[in-house]
């Protein structure tokens, strides 16, 4: 700006000095001799000016060229940017939830009698990882790097899953009728399976959510299919049960729970599909999860990841394909502690009158007040326990 406003103001004294030059032709000799003068030097300025600009475009042309070519990573780090990957595994170099939160689309959301089943939208997703692959081996990070390698080899099994994919759809090319028919077969299965999933291993006053794996033949990817998450959990993130449908529409969940532990969370799932060690029980301590009214509730994540069999009228008939280890079923339990819910419902109650920062997350102002009824509802057990901490 300062160069500019010289530049300008030294064009207008130049025009100013001309104008007169030619109306006082009587000017003495030294000044003809200093203005001409100054007009060679200004000429030979302009000259190596251009040629300083030439210099440098012909310098941004090579480094341009250059990063296209390497794809050079520290470009990339220097903005939000996310990958969402076949599987629906996203990999984020941005600590700001909102790139993530907005990939979480929902198309529809059922009410159930003791979770929200939700059915995800539809999207492309990459199937070529190298890019956050260099990314990520590039960073000067070891957790970083580490999560490379295992993103090198879930390629293999990505692509792996295409080809299942690609294979059992060209199969099915002459039955289409034939083909939609055993995939609403299955869907009524794995629905099954993931009811009987929650009476076995999940308890009326548990925290959970179950995300259901399967295959898009559409868009030849694997994908969420479906997300059930228990009441609870909307409990303590502090949204009213009335308003969960919309507030899950409208949000998600990825800003309250998912994309605190993205890398962890899908870490573990990838270290367990290459291990095929299926339908065990693993742990992760820390898992956070963020409310509305900006509490941070710590917990442990209790996983199992079952994967799906099914009897042999509901194998695909394209000789001998079938999808393995490519359809499972993936239960994670929150263990929330009683005196957790105490601290929680105590902060709420102290903090009624303070609502400013709830009005811009829900539509129910008096959340905080009937969060305790909503527990109350659901898990009197805990509540009990509650009861008789404070007695």
């Amino acid at each position: 700006m300062e160069r500019n406003i010289l530049f300008s103001f030294k064009q207008s004294c130049k025009q100013k000095n001309s104008s007169n030059s030619i109306e006082n032709e009587g000017i003495q000799e030294e000044e003809n001799d200093e203005i001409s003068f100054q007009k060679n030097k200004r000429q030979y300025e302009q000259k190596n000016a251009i040629k300083i600009i030439k210099k440098n475009i012909k310098k941004k042309k090579n480094k341009v060229l250059s990063i296209l070519d390497i794809v050079c990573p520290y470009v990339y780090l220097n903005i939000d940017q996310m990958y969402h990957l076949n599987g629906d595994l996203i990999v984020c170099l941005s600590k700001t939830g909102e790139l993530y939160k907005y990939t979480l689309k929902l198309s529809s959301v059922e009410v159930c009698k003791r979770y929200f089943q939700c059915k995800m939208s539809s999207m492309i997703f990459l199937k070529d990882f190298h890019i956050p692959i260099q990314i990520l081996e590039n960073s000067q990070d070891v957790e970083k790097y580490n999560f490379a390698q295992q993103l090198k080899l879930y390629q293999l099994y990505s692509q792996e899953c295409i080809n299942d994919i690609q294979e059992i759809s060209e199969a099915y090319q002459q039955d289409r009728q034939g083909f939609i028919q055993i995939n609403k077969k299955r869907s009524l299965y794995r629905k099954e399976l993931i009811e009987n999933y929650i009476n076995t291993y999940l308890k009326d006053d548990e925290f959970f959510t179950v995300v259901e794996v399967g295959p898009n033949f559409d868009l030849q990817q694997i994908e969420t299919l479906k997300l059930l998450l228990s009441k609870g959990l909307f409990a303590l993130i502090g949204v009213e049960e009335q308003d969960i449908s919309q507030y899950l529409l409208h949000r998600g969940m990825g800003d309250n729970i998912f994309f605190s532990q993205t890398e962890k969370l899908f870490g573990i799932i990838l270290q367990i599909i290459q291990s095929k060690k299926f339908n065990q029980i693993h742990y992760q301590k820390e898992f956070i999860i963020n409310t509305l009214d900006e509490l941070k509730i710590c917990c442990q994540a209790e996983y199992q990841i079952n994967q799906v069999i099914y009897p042999e009228e509901l194998k695909y008939q394209s000789e001998g394909k079938q999808l393995k280890d490519q359809e499972f079923i993936v239960l994670v339990k929150l263990e929330i502690s009683c005196n957790q819910i105490e601290s929680i419902l105590n902060y709420r109650q102290n903090n009624k009158n303070t609502t400013d920062n709830q009005q811009a997350n829900i539509q129910s102002i008096e959340y905080q007040i009937l969060s305790e009824i909503f527990i109350e509802k659901y898990y009197p057990k805990k509540y009990k326990d509650i009861f008789k901490l404070n007695v």
